[in-house]
């Protein structure tokens, strides 16, 4: 192979340079037009895991990039898509939330009874986190995601209770009575719904195939919540409503000066009965 010299003539390469055979790279790869290397590994599921391995290989990764400035360790992939979506989750979450609570208010007419149903949906990752115990499933982003389907699956159940307790209270009912009713009436309902939804999901969780068990984790999330959720929602529902009860009366006595007894669901109606039994006690 000759080269030129500055002098435009033809040189021989042997005759100015030290040649030494050796191996190199087939294809230079560049990211952000600097030189990349691709470094790649199969993870055999029936014996490892691979959040487990990127955790334990973080701190010598960490060193790595310590120890050596000119090199740039990026994450790619799996760990890339997993970092992507926990960014984006949040956000989901929020919308997905959001909106049941703009649909609840709209259906009810109250700003106050919808934060009562949305409060069971944490409780659901109490039935979640034991179901992939019970299981024998690690959580995955799957998990994740089907944390946010069951938040609006878990408000069915309340939405139930909260329909017919407040065609109770429209009848004049004191809360506690209009309580025990809309457990009694509605608790098959409230089952009902919940089996048949757990019900559908129960093939895929005892499927044993290979595509199955990415969807697996989410089927868990969805049905072992969905169960927990229902217990307490016959239960935590109630007791946020009386709970909720009490707060409205201690702010109303705190901003009028007055006490309010029986019970009231809206702030014009504290009022209203307030006032009328002021009247009635200064006439007697």
């Amino acid at each position: 192979m000759n080269v030129f010299s500055p002098s435009s003539q033809p040189v021989p390469l042997a005759e100015i340079a030290h040649l030494v055979e050796g191996e190199g790279y087939a294809t230079v790869h560049r990211l952000d037009r600097k030189r990349a290397v691709t470094v790649t590994a199969d993870v055999d599921r029936a014996f490892a895991n691979p959040e487990e391995i990127t955790a334990a290989i973080a701190p010598d990764l960490k060193m790595i990039a310590a120890t050596t400035p000119g090199v740039r360790l990026i994450s790619r992939g799996r760990q890339e898509d997993l970092a992507d979506s926990f960014k984006s989750l949040p956000i989901g979450m929020t919308a997905a939330i959001g909106g049941i609570y703009v649909i609840i208010a709209w259906l009810f007419g109250s700003y106050i009874q919808p934060l009562a149903v949305l409060l069971a949906v944490p409780f659901a990752s109490v039935g979640a986190i034991w179901g992939h115990l019970l299981m024998g499933f690690d959580m995955t982003i799957l998990s994740i995601i089907g944390f946010v389907a069951l938040t609006g699956i878990v408000v069915n159940d309340s939405l139930i209770l909260m329909e017919f307790y407040n065609s109770k209270r429209a009848e004049h009912i004191t809360m506690h009575d209009a309580l025990i009713a809309t457990g009694k009436a509605r608790l098959r309902a409230v089952l009902l719904t919940t089996i048949t939804t757990v019900l559908g999901l129960s093939p895929l969780m005892m499927e044993q195939s290979f595509q199955a068990r990415f969807l697996i984790p989410m089927a868990i999330t969805i049905s072992f919540g969905l169960i927990a959720a229902t217990v307490l929602t016959l239960v935590l529902l109630p007791c946020i409503l009386m709970i909720g009860r009490d707060v409205h009366r201690v702010f109303y006595k705190v901003w009028t000066g007055r006490s309010v007894s029986g019970d009231f669901v809206r702030w014009d109606d504290a009022v209203h009965e307030t006032e009328h039994g002021a009247e009635t006690h200064a006439l007697s």
